[in-house]
């Protein structure tokens, strides 16, 4: 029997095992919030974090905004370029392009170019404390 009160709801249980538990109960949470707020409270990962959404969004734009400035460009200008524009675009040359990254980095050592760190970004704090989100973003760059 179920019965719902405010934001609470309530049921008579027989479940023995406590895992299953968890997940009959995780099931009956409406919202991706009520659903990390309870894993959260019992002590687990957010299956879904607020922010895994913005930073698929933004490393699937600039994936397609280097196929289009390698295709009108060339790779060498495309590379220089995101190098130096940003520390997000740097992150994403040294996660999906990492030897390209490292040869741009060697041809600005050698001019007086000041060039954005990508540690500083924050979807590289993201993206280093959990596995599971680095996967998702390089499963991007891998589509082709």
């Amino acid at each position: 029997m179920q019965r719902l009160s405010a934001n609470f709801q309530t049921l008579e249980y027989d479940i023995p095992n406590l895992e299953e538990l968890f997940y009959e109960l995780e099931w009956r949470l409406c919202t991706k919030n009520a659903i990390n707020q309870f894993h959260e409270e019992c002590g687990l990962l957010a299956p879904y974090p607020p922010l895994h959404a913005e930073c698929l969004r933004q490393f699937r734009a600039l994936d397609n905004e280097w196929r289009r400035r390698v295709e009108q460009y060339g790779t060498w200008a495309t590379l220089k370029f995101m190098r130096r524009r940003d520390k997000e675009s740097a992150l994403y040359l040294l996660l999906a392009h990492t030897t390209q990254y490292y040869r741009v980095g060697e041809w600005a050592a050698q001019r007086p170019i000041r060039l954005p760190s990508p540690h500083s970004s924050m979807w590289a704090t993201y993206l280093s404390e959990d596995a599971r989100h680095m996967d998702d973003v390089k499963a991007i760059f891998s589509r082709d």
